[in-house]
């Protein structure tokens, strides 16, 4: 039997955790679960390939590599009970809190010794003696614990956010105390009910309205704003890119050519005439240019979508 198996988000958090002198195999689980499809009824399998499909799409990496690391990484998730202990390391944040929903998901059931840590601050901006703190004080993964993560991911895979809105209003902060925020951080993704645009869509027009046009300020801008910082920048590349590229653009490079994600540190934006439209409450962005999207396992389309309504805090049906 193995030792010790960490799982955690990314390759940076396993090289932070290394460097903080804690030995143990690693697996990180690398997967962007607030963009792109994640819909219910697949099985693990099915699912995986499903989302290295669309993140070989984004220019992220070839098809046939995505999928190969998908498949290892499912397979030593699928060993856990070959470990003495397997530890769950996560961030407060968004992206974090979907991969142990899942990942809590796919253990339920299964004869592992888990325990969490469940950081509320980030493993790569953190020192290497508060790292080992942190591990020395990881607990056991109670039932309630697992309970709660599977209700969450049912309803994050769901194909209407109504079950996931349920979810963030329960009681169950002590179990798992940063879930409820960022399924609210979540809803917010969803189009505004006034203009169509996602919260950090919107933060874009207001910041280049307000006189930024850098790429790379935008996204330092709109990270600044969040609760806690969740989207990595070649995600906010391609959120600016659909901005750009859309039916009816909101924004466009002062340039005149093609934004393009490879070259983020060189593009400046300006608004449109749409985009001025849009962020002054004159014009939606859906009806402008329609939409075909995920959100989770709630699949928008112009026909038929959810919009995020910021007097109630939640999101209302089509």
């Amino acid at each position: 039997m193995d030792d010790l198996l960490i799982i955690t988000n990314g390759a940076s958090a396993v090289e932070a955790i290394k460097d903080a002198g804690v030995e143990a195999h690693f697996l990180p689980w690398n997967d962007v679960l607030h963009d792109g499809p994640v819909p219910s009824g697949l099985g693990a399998a099915a699912l995986a390939r499903l989302r290295a499909k669309y993140i070989a799409g984004l220019g992220w990496a070839d098809l046939a590599e995505v999928t190969r690391w998908f498949e290892e990484r499912d397979a030593r998730l699928d060993a856990a009970p070959n470990f003495r202990e397997v530890v769950l390391w996560f961030e407060h944040d968004l992206y974090d809190q979907l991969q142990l929903m899942q990942i809590l998901d796919r253990l339920s059931g299964v004869r592992a010794n888990l325990s969490l840590i469940q950081a509320d601050t980030f493993i790569t901006s953190s020192a290497a003696t508060s790292l080992k703190l942190s591990f020395g004080m990881r607990r056991p993964v109670t039932g309630e614990q697992i309970h709660w993560a599977t209700l969450a991911w049912a309803a994050f895979t769901s194909p209407k956010p109504l079950a996931a809105q349920a979810i963030a209003e329960a009681r169950f902060q002590n179990v798992h105390p940063h879930l409820a925020a960022t399924l609210h951080r979540w809803f917010q993704m969803f189009p505004g009910a006034r203009d169509g645009l996602g919260r950090t869509e919107r933060s874009v027009l207001r910041r280049i309205a307000a006189g930024l046009s850098s790429a790379v300020d935008l996204y330092r801008a709109t990270s600044d704003e969040e609760e806690a910082v969740f989207r990595g920048d070649w995600s906010f590349w391609l959120l600016l890119a659909g901005m750009c590229g859309e039916r009816t653009p909101l924004i466009e490079t002062t340039g005149g050519e093609d934004f393009d994600p490879h070259a983020a540190d060189r593009m400046r934006l300006r608004l449109t005439t749409a985009g001025r439209s849009v962020l002054a409450g004159e014009a939606d962005r859906i009806e402008l240019s329609g939409i075909d999207t995920w959100r989770g396992g709630v699949h928008l389309t112009t026909d038929h979508h959810w919009r995020w309504s910021a007097e109630t805090g939640f999101v209302e049906g089509p």
